[in-house]
């Protein structure tokens, strides 16, 4: 998904992560952008990652906010807030305070900016045996904001990149589809398959102008 593409049809957008320090909000970024996992800690004040990926045949630009584990830099924080196409918010698995905390950040960041924001929320560290926050408790309380929850193993490279579709699903509906997609030359079919072909090339359309 990652690589340099051409930039004549691409987008920007910014991803915000917040969490709560040392869940590895840094480790899934540098993972997707540097395909590297940190050998040692160290605590984030604000770091900015940008890369170039494709998706659905898009040129997308993603500016990644990595922000603080805490809440010593309100100013940074209230700027975070208000500049995210897209939040991703991180908590451990196997650490209940973390996840309190992402409870409160979904909260937070649908106060500051609305409810139709969207937000993926993240169980990190999954490849530990102590696993003090299941699932469906989980799923039962982030479903009251507009979440997407996953889960994820950075140190272990599971799930990493599927945190990064889903953002981009999230953020690039077909209505952001550039018109060469839509009227680009029919690919030679035949038979149902060209008949579904012309269906859904008919629904992009209709998507993209409406």
């Amino acid at each position: 998904m990652t690589g340099k593409l051409s930039r004549s049809n691409s987008v920007t957008k910014r991803v915000v992560f917040f969490g709560a320090a040392q869940v590895g909000k840094s480790a899934i970024i540098r993972h997707f952008t540097k395909k590297s996992f940190p050998a040692h800690y160290q605590p984030t004040v604000e770091d900015m990652y940008d890369c170039d990926v494709e998706y659905k045949g898009m040129s997308v630009r993603l500016d990644i906010l990595d922000t603080a584990g805490s809440y010593v830099f309100p100013a940074m924080r209230r700027l975070a807030l208000n500049s995210g196409d897209l939040f991703v918010v991180v908590y451990s698995s196997d650490n209940r305070q973390s996840y309190l905390e992402a409870l409160r950040t979904c909260a937070e960041i649908t106060e500051v900016r609305g409810h139709d924001v969207p937000i993926v929320v993240v169980a990190n560290k999954t490849d530990l045996t102590e696993q003090t926050v299941l699932r469906p408790e989980a799923e039962l309380m982030f479903c009251q904001w507009n979440t997407f929850t996953t889960e994820c193993s950075a140190a272990d490279e599971w799930l990493v990149n599927r945190v990064f579709d889903k953002c981009l699903s999230l953020m690039l509906p077909c209505s952001e589809y550039p018109l060469e997609l839509l009227s680009s030359p029919q690919p030679a079919r035949s038979g149902v398959v060209k008949a579904v072909w012309l269906q859904l090339r008919q629904s992009l359309k209709k998507c993209h102008l409406s």
